[in-house]
């Protein structure tokens, strides 16, 4: 029988390591598109179709006005970072995209006191126009206020690097009492992913889709975020968590401030700006703190003995006994020496008797202490000295200054300088200016430097007034629109509430015969002059359409805030 040969010949094999490894590569690549190039398809079109459909809103803080070369507010700009219903609108500005030459463009960044709030056109930044104007005749200055009410660094950061688009020349920083409080700080959420720079900055990023606006109104209703806030209860949304002075979260929270602090200088310094930052100044004197915690460690005995110290004090603070009120409050700092409101007694009555030395360290320490945390904390300021002496970064230390001169010898300002707990006055929004001056003109551009008018000092706070138009008139709208928030939470629980409010209405008194009637109708050809000299002032101009549907003027208030809203985005 014959033996079959086998051959030798290899055998077509359809599962071979060729083609099992070309089916693997094109599966690979299968799998790819699925995870990848899918769900951007999706997501890309999803976003055209928010896009499409009218969704959302442009999420810039500035933006071009129709038929003009302006550039002019976003109205829209802090949905993004608050509930629609409470998010602060930014203030009227407008400037022209291409600046013009001659032109020293600044913009002011930072929150309400930067703002200055409650009546921007006596902020320091107008005042600081002024003064610059002053002193360098033939320069047309810009000063830009870029700052939101209710803000952080965490928002300010997107706008210090739009505002390097716009051709700056300065930026003007001062920043820092809502770091805890504001958007991502510890008091809108104890979620610990908040307090992770990496992820807030994706969150902020990510709501410049229409996307993320969609998940961040979604989010909102799930939570029913800013349901029931009204305006003058803005503070009381961030009133629900308090945080003790050593709540480990607030090392998280200076860091997060130091590197926002840095990236915001980095974003002047690579466009050509020269960066002042400002230390902040508080009311220490005259403004209690707004909550104060007890040691939940101390013994049960300890902590009634602070209660009987801490009761008879305020009696005997009350009777006059400003010594021995002192001695029992000092009684019971020292056993409850984090009780802010025991350190601000104790302050009071050592004020009383003289002893101004003893009793700045122990106002200091009831805002470093106060457990709603709506003023810079020490650390914070201490971060900008620190970012400060960097290469090119300039620093105007307000803080020191303030304490060095404010007009009642203590070493501690109050309600000289302050409506309430930050915000100035028209007094301390010209001490602001006078501060941030001289580290201003050691930034300002060498061709602008030179036609600085030796002879000029700096103009007095009566003719900044007079520039401006602050009147007995604006003063009383500004004390009207803080007496609105005094008589809501978190400042009805200030242990020198009623005193306070008694003093608010007392004022009020005086001012309103000055700021009604005929003295109001005077004042609108002093407006209207006062625009001849600053024809691009709109905030001066928003004080005139005030004034003028006050006395009943409609039809002209109307005319002057459409040439406002002319320079405006529609």
């Amino acid at each position: 029988m014959r033996k079959i040969r086998r051959s030798r010949q290899p055998v077509h094999d359809p599962d071979g390591p060729a083609v099992r490894t070309y089916l693997a590569r094109h599966s690979l690549a299968a799998r790819l598109v699925m995870a990848v190039v899918l769900p951007v398809l999706v997501l890309g079109s999803l976003e055209l179709g928010l896009r499409a459909g009218g969704y959302g809103y442009p999420t810039r803080l500035f933006l071009p006005v129709a038929d003009s070369d302006l550039y002019g507010a976003n109205v829209k700009f802090g949905y993004r970072f608050f509930p629609h219903n409470i998010a602060r609108k930014p203030l009227w500005q407008a400037f022209d995209r291409d600046k013009a030459p001659g032109t020293c463009r600044i913009f002011v960044l930072g929150a309400s006191a930067a703002v200055g709030f409650p009546n921007p056109a006596g902020g320091f930044g107008q005042i600081l126009d002024v003064i610059l104007s002053e002193r360098y005749p033939g320069v047309n200055f810009e000063v830009i206020n870029a700052a939101i009410t209710a803000i952080n660094s965490h928002v300010v950061l997107p706008i210090a690097r739009e505002c390097a688009d716009y051709e700056p020349d300065l930026f003007l920083v001062y920043l820092g009492n809502n770091e805890v409080i504001g958007p991502f700080g510890l008091s809108s959420s104890r979620n610990p992913v908040v307090a992770n720079r990496g992820m807030i900055r994706f969150v902020i990023a990510l709501r410049t889709t229409r996307i993320g606006q969609l998940l961040k109104d979604l989010g909102a209703k799930v939570h029913r975020e800013g349901e029931g806030v009204r305006e003058s209860g803005f503070m009381n949304q961030y009133a629900r968590h308090r945080v003790a002075a050593d709540d480990p979260q607030l090392v998280k929270v200076h860091e997060n401030y130091r590197r926002n602090l840095e990236d915001i200088c980095r974003a002047g310094t690579e466009a050509g700006a020269r960066v002042v930052l400002s230390t902040v100044a508080v009311n220490l004197r005259d403004s209690a703190p707004f909550a104060s915690l007890a040691d939940t460690t101390l013994a049960p005995a300890a902590y009634a003995a602070w209660q009987r110290t801490f009761q008879a004090g305020s009696k005997l603070a009350a009777a006059g006994d400003h010594a021995a009120a002192r001695d029992s409050f000092l009684a019971a700092a020292t056993l409850e020496p984090q009780h802010a409101e025991t350190r601000y007694r104790l302050g009071q009555s050592l004020l009383a008797v003289g002893d101004t030395a003893g009793a700045q360290p122990q106002y200091l320490a009831a805002v470093e202490y106060d457990a709603l945390r709506f003023r810079i904390d020490q650390r914070l300021n201490d971060i900008i000295r620190s970012t400060a002496a960097t290469d090119g970064i300039l620093l105007a230390d307000s803080e020191v200054v303030f304490r060095r001169e404010e007009p009642s010898g203590t070493g501690l300002p109050g309600h000289e300088l302050f409506y309430e707990h930050v915000h100035l006055n028209f007094a301390g929004n010209y001490l602001m200016a006078k501060t941030m001056l001289l580290a201003v003109e050691a930034g300002l551009p060498d061709w602008v430097r030179e036609r600085q008018r030796p002879s000029v000092g700096v103009p007095k706070i009566e003719y900044c007034a007079h520039a401006l138009v602050f009147t007995a008139w604006n003063e009383y709208q500004n004390l009207s629109e803080i007496r609105k928030l005094a008589v809501n939470y978190p400042f009805t629980a200030q242990a020198d509430h009623s005193t306070y409010l008694a003093n608010l209405d007392r004022r009020l008194a005086e001012l309103q015969p000055k700021a009604s009637g005929q003295q109001a109708q005077d004042l609108v050809a002093i407006y209207y002059e006062a625009l001849n000299r600053r024809p691009d002032d709109l905030l001066l101009g928003v004080n005139l359409v005030k004034l003028l549907n006050q006395i009943g003027n409609k039809a002209e208030a109307r005319r002057v805030g459409s040439g406002i809203l002319a320079t405006q985005p529609r």
